[in-house]
């Protein structure tokens, strides 16, 4: 899915831009788990 990709780049961007910036949109307790989504994401590609 190129969406699912684009998507995926979109958030894997924004949280190596600012962890600040991620930390006041996500609730520190999500922000684990999204950071955890994210990095097998990334791995798996």
């Amino acid at each position: 899915m190129v969406f699912g990709r684009r998507l995926t780049l979109i958030l894997t961007s924004a949280l190596s831009s600012g962890f600040l910036q991620w930390e006041k949109v996500f609730p520190s307790q999500n922000s684990a788990v999204w950071h955890t989504i994210l990095l097998k994401n990334a791995l798996s590609k």
